[in-house]
């Protein structure tokens, strides 16, 4: 007796439970099932080929009932009423929920920022400082419509804030190389580093100078004085003073040029 309520609590907890490789076990035991009880019942014409079977058996489950294929025997006809026509809808909608949630999920994990980017030569910015951020993002896809990728990479406990249009992960640290794998740092060909925090700016800019060196990476610091001296630490070798005049230039407000120019050469004059 203990061995049967054992047996029938592991059915209950694994055989039910709603899983991928449950639901092939499922299939495949409808089908099994499916062609011994038409055999049993002497529907020979709809279990001697297995493709005729497996086409009859989808059609009629379904419920599309092409009507091209039928049984002939009464055993055959009540066999479709009673298993082949409820089991094949409760699979059907179980397959279709299976997939619906994967679709679900995979677009959730999107949106929290858990899913691997997988994108190259696009503009990272590492960092969330709200309407900022949000002016920055927009004023950058209006200059890189059709161009390069935009990915924000945030620490805070956000969502993306513009899901379908720019890339989104969360870590825990910027210098964290598994979590930064996500936002494919070492493909970006351009990095922008603004945060509330100056050390953790600084951390980032240095962790990303060392991990692609190819890239043009802009960094924001409150402290004009930490500024320059990360500007000694770094030394940018692929942002030159001239790339930073010309985005100087295009610049109108204080606040645009500071996101250019601040974080590693003094102000151009003029």
């Amino acid at each position: 007796m203990a061995i049967w309520l054992q047996l029938r609590r592991w059915m209950g907890n694994k055989l039910f439970e709603l899983n991928n490789r449950n639901l092939v076990v499922l299939l495949l035991l409808y089908i099994i099932i499916s062609w011994l009880l038409l055999v049993w019942a002497g529907e020979q014409e709809l279990t001697s080929d297995i493709t005729l079977f497996l086409y009859y058996l989808m059609v009629t489950a379904s419920t599309v009932g092409y009507g091209d294929y039928s049984p002939v025997t009464s055993a055959g006809k009540w066999i479709v009423i009673l298993f082949i026509i409820p089991g094949g809808l409760s699979l059907f909608a179980a397959l279709l929920g299976r997939i619906a949630t994967v679709a679900i999920d995979y677009w959730r994990a999107g949106v929290l920022g858990k899913r691997k980017l997988k994108m190259d030569n696009h503009i990272l910015l590492l960092g969330w400082n709200g309407q900022r951020t949000m002016n920055l993002i927009r004023m950058l896809q209006h200059e890189e419509t059709g161009k390069r990728p935009i990915v924000l990479c945030s620490r805070s406990d956000i969502e993306n804030p513009l899901p379908g249009e720019i890339g989104f992960v969360r870590v825990t640290s910027y210098t964290d190389e598994l979590e930064m794998k996500n936002a494919n740092l070492s493909s970006a060909s351009c990095i922008v580093v603004d945060n509330l925090e100056d050390d953790i700016t600084l951390s980032a800019a240095l962790y990303c100078a060392n991990e692609n060196p190819n890239a043009h990476l802009l960094a924001y610091f409150k402290d004009e004085a930490l500024s320059r001296c990360s500007a000694n630490i770094v030394r940018m070798r692929n942002v030159s003073q001239r790339s930073v005049r010309k985005c100087w230039q295009k610049r109108q407000s204080t606040r645009d040029r500071a996101l250019c120019i601040r974080s590693y050469w003094p102000q151009p004059k003029g």
